[in-house]
């Protein structure tokens, strides 16, 4: 989690205490009704909410406290403030990360002054970063403030805690650049970005531009014959009127161009940017083999309940093609953004576990073969990421495990419609309409009134009341019960 990488002890009790906060009916309460819900004294919650609401206040000018000391709360108004996001971005891990690209001639001493923090507490707070790198053999020197070791997954690392942290917004504010979005690119690169976030893409050549000018380079690409155009051409021509040698400009190319369309995760298949991975997926350049055709071997048996559409096997395959090729560069672990993830993932989602078990019995097989003994130097990182890929489909294709949900009719046609296609895109979910009259019996049940449930749904909790307000808020509320009900379910059950 990157709370443990970067949030000091005091943060991270802030961040339970908040989600908490978030799944608090609106209201004021006293102090002492928070004791039930944690393991901290009075003593240390009055001082918890104490600095959230100092920080809510920073941050929003947002009073979480009121006169009497009580707290209030709006739970709309909280669920809009990216609290854990202002937490990363005042740790001094992250100042020192941003410190490591940004300054120049700049010591683990002049930090400790800037931050009023001696150096032996500043390693200690770094300590947690120092292992996590150390996981991808890149070296911190605190000294120097540098980072060293592969410069491929050196920017990787900088892109993922600079994006989460803040989407780049405290890289561009240090450099003075006040653009935004589509502007920032060559107008040859905009028909890529159907589906790419503009800032990431300008983060990610902001990060290598600031690496060059420290003179370090991106090592020599394993590939051969790459499929895809020339990306970022302005970025290309800075650095020849820098006169960085050419060879060093050619790997900047390849390397932007690389994780342009080979780095992201795809979830459409008319995202433009496929037609280059599958020309290349398809080609007897690419290095992995027949190993797409064997994971399709593989998973589609575990489908068969409901197949996958043309559209969904093309995004499926072409995620599952990038991620190893990706994992093929180093033939190691990776510094992936969605790890950061991987425990929630586990703790959310009750199929993850014996779908994973299957995931980890198919790799165990291929890497048996010579061409794919690598991948026992990274086979938990694939288990996890293809598990990830493959589990809404997954979800999707075992009925006994979806919660089936019945909306009961009602005369207001298009917001019954409306909940109905919402609720449809959800994997773990099956959703029927139904009459107040029929016998079929559903795991819940939603209504636009008490008085259309029969009296044998209304003497249980498996229901929830929604107006019919198409304005109203009421998606995140009614997820949170669902997938709840949905555990609850899949608890009592075996794969």
């Amino acid at each position: 989690m990157l709370e443990d990488i970067l949030l000091d002890d005091v943060a991270q009790r802030k961040i339970s205490v908040f989600n908490q906060l978030l799944l608090t009916a609106n209201g004021t309460y006293s102090v002492h009704y928070f004791e039930q819900f944690t393991d901290f004294s009075y003593a240390r919650l009055n001082s918890l909410f104490s600095e959230i609401h100092e920080d809510l206040m920073e941050k929003q000018g947002l009073a979480l406290l009121t006169d009497q000391g009580k707290v209030h709360i709006d739970s709309s108004t909280l669920r809009d403030i990216p609290y854990s996001q202002y937490l990363f971005r005042k740790s001094l891990p992250y100042k020192f990360l941003l410190a490591t690209i940004l300054e120049k001639n700049y010591t683990i001493e002049h930090f400790c002054r800037d931050h009023f923090i001696s150096r032996a507490s500043i390693i200690r707070r770094l300590q947690p970063l120092i292992n996590y790198l150390k996981d991808f053999d890149i070296q911190l020197n605190c000294s120097k403030l540098q980072l060293t070791g592969k410069e491929n997954l050196i920017r990787i690392v900088y892109l993922n805690f600079f994006w989460i942290a803040s989407y780049g917004e405290d890289l561009f504010l240090a450099l003075d650049e006040t653009k935004r979005g589509f502007d920032l690119f060559d107008a040859e690169d905009h028909q890529w970005m159907t589906y790419t976030e503009p800032r990431e893409w300008y983060l990610l050549t902001t990060i290598s531009h600031l690496r060059i000018q420290k003179k370090h380079f991106i090592i020599e690409p394993p590939f051969k014959q790459l499929a895809f155009p020339k990306t970022s051409m302005s970025f290309i021509k800075k650095l020849e009127k820098a006169n960085v040698p050419q060879h060093f400009i050619e790997r900047e190319s390849i390397f932007l161009s690389f994780m342009m369309f080979y780095w992201s995760i795809y979830f459409y298949a008319d995202d433009p940017r496929i037609v280059y991975v599958k020309a290349y997926m398809e080609s007897d350049q690419q290095p992995l083999g027949n190993l797409i055709e064997r994971l399709e071997a593989f998973y589609l048996p575990l489908f068969s309940e409901k197949q996958l559409s043309d559209d969904e096997k093309t995004v499926l395959n072409t995620n599952l093609f990038t991620t190893c090729l990706n994992h093929f560069v180093i033939k190691d672990s990776l510094p992936i953004a969605i790890n950061f993830m991987e425990s929630c993932m586990k703790d959310q989602n009750p199929l993850y576990e014996p779908l994973s078990k299957k995931v980890r019995a198919f790799l165990n097989e291929i890497i048996l073969n010579t061409e794919f003994a690598w991948i026992k130097n990274c086979l938990e990182d694939l288990v996890y990421i293809y598990s990830f890929l493959l589990l809404p489909f997954y979800e999707r294709s075992n009925p006994k495990y979806q919660l089936n949900v019945g909306i009961i009719l009602s005369p207001n046609a298009i917001f019954l419609q409306s909940l109905f296609d919402f609720l449809e895109q959800i994997s773990f979910i099956s959703v029927s309409f139904v009459s107040s009259t029929s016998e079929d019996n559903y795991d819940f049940y939603i209504a636009a009134s008490k008085l259309l449930l029969p009296d044998k749904i209304r003497q249980t909790a498996n229901f929830q009341i929604i107006p019919l307000s198409p304005s109203l808020d009421y998606q995140v509320g009614l997820i949170d019960t669902l997938h709840k009900r949905y555990k609850l379910k899949s608890a009592f059950l075996t794969v």
